[in-house]
């Protein structure tokens, strides 16, 4: 008579194995994923984009700035008053990031348009009896869309590009979710074109953002970004500042992220 002794042993350890690994990962999508997705829309739909000029020593070319959080709705808004500016050369950001998939796509349209991409403090942008010693930023999914820029600019010690390894949440169920994500990340850059022949700044760009934990930045600055071959001389010591068609807009103040502490 013969018995059935069930699955052998090695297969019910990978069954084990398997559904340890996949559980957390499950419960990162399900979840976490869904509740950083849900806040990021949120913020999004509270983004500004106005519509002005960037200047330099050599005179001004239309530009439109986009300030906020990078989700679906802001990147549609982004879109829409882009095509409705006549003679548009440059799309400025203030951004702390928001969604990756969107600043992708974003970065994709505007290198698509031949746009130049610039990070220029807005003066007057945050309401402030202080003297205007404000830093712009863009960091996160806006650093994609930075470098999507057929021409960049970084306003000298006043703007910076932060940059750190991609994650899905911040939360130790997702550290699975976020070591599949930082092993595609370079294949992401490589495939998403806006790198045009610039490998070299792309390698070294992700080796550095890797060394950063979820809330770190990376940040680029203007010396830097110049000797990764990302801005030219020319536009590196112009001096650089955005003029509004309304000035009296107020914007509000957006979190930045912390220092990048392993870098090395």
């Amino acid at each position: 008579m013969e018995t059935n002794a069930g699955p052998p042993l090695w297969l019910k350890m990978f069954a084990a194995i398997l559904l340890f690994v996949l559980a957390p990962l499950v419960l990162c999508w399900l979840v976490e994923g869904k509740r950083s997705q849900t806040a990021i829309d949120a913020l999004g739909e509270h983004s500004l984009v106005e519509q002005g000029q960037l200047c330099n020593e050599q005179g001004c070319e239309v530009a439109v700035l986009f300030h906020g959080v990078v989700s679906k709705s802001s990147v549609d808004q982004v879109g829409s008053v882009l095509t409705a500016t006549p003679g548009v050369k440059w799309l400025c950001l203030e951004s702390p990031g928001g969604d990756s998939q969107w600043g992708r796509k974003l970065a994709n349209y505007v290198h698509g348009l031949a746009l130049g991409t610039c990070v220029v403090p807005r003066i007057g942008q945050v309401a402030t009896s202080e003297p205007d010693t404000s830093v712009s930023e863009c960091g996160s999914a806006c650093s994609y869309i930075w470098l999507g820029g057929v021409r960049r600019v970084l306003a000298a010690d006043r703007a910076r590009v932060g940059f750190h390894g991609r994650y899905l949440a911040d939360h130790w169920c997702c550290a699975p979710a976020n070591f599949i994500h930082r092993a595609l990340e370079r294949l992401d850059y490589a495939l998403d074109g806006i790198f045009m022949g610039e490998a070299k700044a792309r390698d070294e760009l992700v080796r550095r953002s890797q060394l950063c934990g979820p809330n770190e930045f990376h940040r680029l600055y203007t010396a830097d970004a110049l000797k990764l071959g990302l801005i030219s001389s020319r536009d590196a010591k112009a001096s650089w500042h955005w003029k509004s068609d309304k000035p009296d807009l107020v914007f509000g103040k957006l979190p930045h992220g912390n220092e990048c502490t392993s870098e090395n």
